[in-house]
């Protein structure tokens, strides 16, 4: 309905009195025009692709979100949509967090981060405190480091280093141990390996794929095989 390419998307409980999950999508072009004002708005469809809200009204084009448990439900109930920008803003590059149908961020996080972030992800990558999700990222041009960063406690903050210049990242529960939370799993440009990752490491723990192959170019983790 909005025209132009999605340039990412991001499925969540957006809406937890509408049956099943509900699917967010940005794309490469401006969606709304209000008072000869254009803007980027974050689009929120239901499951048979009708549109039901919209968040994180902007100027400047959304480059990448995320879906996750980022806020406590009592005061912010369903899932919330993180979103970082495409150019910087004032020479930054923050993560915002938006609830359905909010324009402004309930949250905005590195705020003086002043590389450009080209994917990020939630998952449950910090097991004290809350249970909310926290939000990992990687920089565009093949990221050496992964931060992480928590939408319910600002003040938390964690960096894994010596990273195989990662292009795409994703979360889950590689390892199968259910006590250290979840871990990420990234893909570079150059090689077909799949490299694993826990917070604050200085390196991989794990490899998967067979280097020499063709490139990835996407990732995603799930529990795709419960045997």
């Amino acid at each position: 309905s909005a025209g132009g390419v999605p340039i990412d998307i991001a499925v969540g409980n957006f809406w937890k009195n509408n049956p099943g999950d509900e699917i967010a999508v940005i794309w490469n072009s401006t969606v709304s025009n209000l008072y000869g004002v254009s803007y980027y708005s974050i689009i929120i469809y239901d499951c048979n692709g009708v549109e039901i809200d919209r968040c994180g009204r902007s100027t400047v084009r959304w480059e990448a979100i995320a879906a996750g448990n980022f806020l406590d439900d009592y005061n912010y109930p369903g899932n919330e949509i993180a979103a970082v920008h495409s150019t910087a803003i004032g020479g930054y590059y923050p993560v915002y967090v938006f609830g359905r149908g909010r324009i402004d961020p309930s949250v905005t996080l590195l705020t003086t981060n002043t590389r450009k972030i080209g994917d990020l992800i939630a998952g449950n990558f910090n097991l004290t405190g809350d249970d909310c999700n926290e939000i990992a990222v990687i920089y565009s041009g093949g990221s050496e480091t992964i931060k992480f960063c928590k939408p319910s406690n600002p003040s938390w903050t964690a960096t894994t280093t010596g990273a195989a210049s990662l292009t795409a990242i994703a979360s889950g529960n590689f390892n199968s141990t259910s006590s250290d939370g979840d871990e990420i799993a990234g893909i570079n440009a150059s090689s077909s390996v799949i490299y694993y990752y826990i917070v604050s490491a200085a390196t991989h723990y794990a490899t998967a794929g067979t280097s020499g192959s063709a490139v990835w170019t996407a990732i995603a983790g799930a529990n795709f095989d419960r045997g």
